[in-house]
């Protein structure tokens, strides 16, 4: 067996020993291979089946082809037939079905038909009959004349907030949630313990359903007392708490004062607040309202250990980069008292050429990494404010283009960040950053020597002192998996040149994000961003630091292009060998202004989902006019200093000195940002696991489809006659793809979690 044979031998080992195990049958039993509801048209089909007893065992991901049926996944198992269960099942399905307003659904069956001696296939035949709608919705009592009831305004915004309402289809579920916001609703307006009395009327006959909603608001309330209990013994302590942890100080973080006028959110806000401390076992925050409306409260805590450990494995894998990192992360939540979070973590990193890198080039590309970084946060320092230190460092190859540049950077920060009730946050820092670039090899030591655009964007040292003001207000339900609400981001930087910074800048990126549910188990999520730069221009510098530019493209962003690729890009043919299209070399310039626009269909009916997506997007930053020298390429003679100054000028006498094309004024870049979209449409598969969501999506270039490389090259390299380029910019149409794609315009990316 040769070698290579040996290696995927053990790595398909390896693979299904991680993947799965053979699967258990218990002797004597009858496993429900399949289980199909015929008729179920106008109610959620995976909702129904979480309502019955019995279910099937899935096809995907433990089902195999027959000869492999005794293989499952470790997260699987063989789902029996229980007699019992199975009998009452009709009758789930009927009420399943009344209480979705279809009070004449009929549900026969099962019917059953072996597979095998151990396996057999149930079949369920519904009716579903006429639905029922609401006729008319009534909230009683509310903005009536005792003093205790709610204002009219208030009593009309939850009338048009209903879910249920005149022509919608009866819907318990529905029901239930107005029901609910309408408590929630008196609560926030200070009503500690308002009843809610509702009462429906159905006509089978004409299929009407009637609503109404009783609401006794009660007295307005303040907070009383709140008392700190440890379990599991539920003594009450004053002082300190386990762990050394004052009380005053978590007192101060739930921002729930006595005598203050009682807020509902406001307790929400405390409840989310112990959890996010990350020191006790369990904590519950439980009410005790008095007759007068004062309400008290008890905190009951248990301890638990205040630091973590962390290891893993990662990998990142692009047309322009490769890195295999380690990661080691430690956790104190309590650090010397006082709940001081301190967080330490350490990620050597081997960087390996891509895809495309030719075997010669190989131990060229070969390099070593490692990111540290140290961060203490205070989360309390006096009017609910927080604050944290943090500093790192960050040698390795450049991440934007890790082919290029090899880097050292060093950050320091201080920040200060206070929470606003449950949506709004909001944070200011003090940002130090300083970089450090060397030429990653000879080769590019050459590229360094003769185009003056990679010494604009890599100057050899460059440190930027920059503030940092951060606001965001999320309405999701969710932040992994979000199927409703809405998500508003913007982060300002400001720097003046000085001592300690190099740049003069203001720079803006907005994000907001909107997700509206189409049924349960659709979602149709909107975003949009945009990115400005207000600076300065010189004639040969960028107004903003290579790592504060805008990117656009790859994994999170515009997914038919790969990482940072959207935009301008250089690269020098000179340097470039025989083929001037080698991908992986491109540099991406970034820009001072940004778009970008994605709208996403999500479908996640189980386990397994799938998306539709249009992602466009632009960067403008540079003039993407190639740059010519007809002198020719430049020598000892004629050569350009860092500063793009040509000495001695005599040598070059008689011909055009050679010069840089300059970044683009702000305005200017603000005006060009639109002449471009970048439009990609795509679909993606989606599968949920414990730890997210793993995210396939291929991505097809619009503009791209009629690309053809030649036509694209030649485009690139016209030059005057007898003129030679030093370097030119790429911009659209694109033919870089993967290898296995040839050359098709489209990317694939494999990732975890959801795009945004």
């Amino acid at each position: 067996m040769s070698g290579r044979c040996r290696r995927e031998a053990v790595i398909s080992a390896l693979a299904l020993a991680l993947t799965g195990c053979p699967a258990h049958f218990e002797r004597g039993r009858t496993a429900v291979r399949e289980l199909t509801l015929h008729g179920v048209r106008q109610v959620d089909e995976d909702s129904l089946r979480q309502r019955l007893a019995t279910r099937d065992t899935p096809y995907w991901p433990s089902s195999r082809y027959r000869l492999l049926r005794w293989w499952r996944w470790w997260w699987t198992s063989w789902q029996y037939l229980d007699e019992p269960s199975l009998a009452r099942d009709r009758l789930r399905i009927e009420r399943y079905y009344q209480a979705r307003g279809y009070f004449d659904a009929v549900a026969r069956g099962p019917t059953r038909t072996a597979l095998s001696e151990r396996e057999v296939r149930l079949h369920f035949d519904v009716t579903e009959g006429e639905p029922t709608h609401v006729a008319d919705v009534h909230l009683r009592d509310c903005d009536g004349p005792d003093p205790q009831s709610l204002p009219a305004d208030t009593c009309r915004d939850l009338e048009r907030g209903l879910r249920l309402v005149p022509g919608a289809r009866f819907d318990t579920e529905l029901l239930e949630r107005d029901r609910l916001e309408i408590l929630d609703a008196a609560r926030a307006r200070g009503h500690p313990t308002p009843r809610l009395a509702v009462s429906t009327s159905v006509d089978p006959t004409l299929h009407r359903a009637w609503v109404e909603y009783l609401l006794r608001a009660g007295p307005l309330g303040r907070f009383g007392r709140l008392r700190f209990h440890v379990l599991p013994d539920e003594r009450e302590v004053f002082g300190m708490l386990p762990g050394n942890i004052s009380t005053a100080l978590v007192r101060s973080l739930l921002r729930i004062e006595p005598g203050a006028p009682f807020d509902g959110r406001a307790v929400l806000y405390a409840r989310q607040a112990l959890l996010d401390l990350g020191v006790f076992g369990i904590a519950r925050l439980d009410e005790r309202p008095r007759p007068d409306g004062t309400v008290d409260l008890d905190l009951r805590v248990s301890p638990t250990r205040p630091w973590r450990l962390k290891l893993g494995l990662g990998l990142e894998a692009d047309t322009s980069r490769l890195n295999v990192h380690a990661g080691a992360a430690f956790d104190h939540r309590n650090f010397l008292g006082g709940l001081r979070h301190l967080h330490l973590e350490a990620r050597p990193q081997v960087f390996l050429p891509p895809l495309t890198t030719p075997a010669s080039d190989y131990t060229e590309n070969l390099q070593l990494g490692v990111a540290a970084s140290a961060a203490l946060r205070q989360p309390e320092i006096g009017w609910h404010l927080g604050t944290s230190l943090g500093a790192s460092v960050d040698i390795g190859p450049d991440p934007i283009n890790p082919l290029i540049v090899f880097r050292r950077a060093y950050r320091g920060a201080i920040a200060l960040d206070r929470r606003f009730g449950l949506h709004t946050t909001a944070s200011a820092a003090l940002r130090l950053t300083h970089v450090q670039y060397l030429p990653f090899s000879d080769r590019t030591a050459a590229q360094f020597h003769q185009d003056p655009l990679y010494r604009q964007q890599y100057p050899s040292r460059l440190s930027y002192l920059f503030v940092e003001e951060n606001l965001v207000y999320d309405r999701r339900d969710n932040p992994t998996q979000p199927h409703r609400g809405y998500l508003f981001q913007a982060t300002i930087d400001e720097s003046i040149a000085g001592p300690l910074s190099d740049a003069t800048f203001f720079r803006i990126l907005a994000d907001g994000r909107l997700f509206v549910p189409l049924s349960p188990r659709t979602t149709l999520a909107l975003r949009g961003r945009f990115g400005w730069v207000l600076a300065p221009t010189g004639a040969t510098t960028w107004p903003v630091p290579q790592e504060l530019r805008f990117y656009s493209g790859g994994a999170n962003s515009n997914r038919g292009y790969p990482f940072n690729r959207v935009g301008v890009l250089n690269t020098i043919p000179a340097t470039m060998g025989t083929s001037p299209d080698e991908q992986q070399r491109y540099a991406a310039l970034g820009g001072i202004a940004l778009w970008e626009g994605s709208v996403e269909l999500r479908w996640q009916p189980g386990s397994l989902g799938a998306v539709l997506f249009f992602d466009a997007s632009n960067v403008a930053g540079i003039d993407p006019t190639p740059w010519v020298s007809p002198t020719g390429p430049l020598n000892a003679r004629c050569a350009v200093t860092e500063g793009n100054q040509v000495v001695p000028a005599s040598a070059c006498a008689g011909r055009e000195p050679p010069s840089s094309p300059a970044p683009r004024a702000s305005v200017d870049a603000l005006l060009a940002l639109f002449s471009e979209a970048h439009p990609t449409v795509g679909v993606g598969l989606r599968y949920v696991t414990p730890i997210g969501p793993v995210r396939i999506d291929a991505g097809l270039r619009l503009a791209d489809l009629a690309c053809r490389v030649a036509t694209d090259q030649l485009a690139r390299q016209q030059v005057a006659a007898g003129g030679t380029p030093l370097t030119f910019v790429v911009t659209s149409p694109r033919c870089d793809a993967y290898p296995l794609l040839g050359s098709v315009p489209m990317v694939v990316h494999l990732t975890l979690g959801e795009a945004w």
